[in-house]
């Protein structure tokens, strides 16, 4: 199941279901002129009744990184990425949330991350 959705002017957002439980949220950023100015790529999982973020990938903060929370919905991490071509930092972003969702998911559910 695939939903889109226009949050507001200047940004697009997909959500892409990958199991029952478990769906990745990509939202884009652009300015005319600019291209990409930002982006969240996030893998989340339906936990306790909510859509709760396991690994977030997003520009806040001035610079690419990656959040890993906890069980509790609390960041327990922030890692720094060093790529600064923000179209390549998305493609980086989604190919490892794509390819270790379930190990991310059953690491998350241990409280492994």
């Amino acid at each position: 199941m695939e939903g889109k959705i226009q949050p507001f002017k200047g940004s697009k957002e997909i959500l892409i279901q990958v199991k029952w439980e478990a769906r990745l949220r990509l939202r884009i950023f652009r300015e005319k002129g600019r291209g990409i100015t930002g982006f969240v790529s996030q893998l989340e999982l339906f936990f306790k009744n909510k859509w709760t973020p396991v690994i977030r990938y997003d520009t806040a903060h001035g610079f690419v990184h990656k959040d890993v929370y906890s069980l509790l919905g609390k960041q327990k991490r922030k890692e720094r990425i060093s790529i600064k071509n923000l179209k390549e930092a998305v493609k980086y972003a989604d190919r490892d949330l794509r390819k270790n969702y379930e190990e991310y998911i059953e690491k998350f559910k241990r409280d492994e991350l």
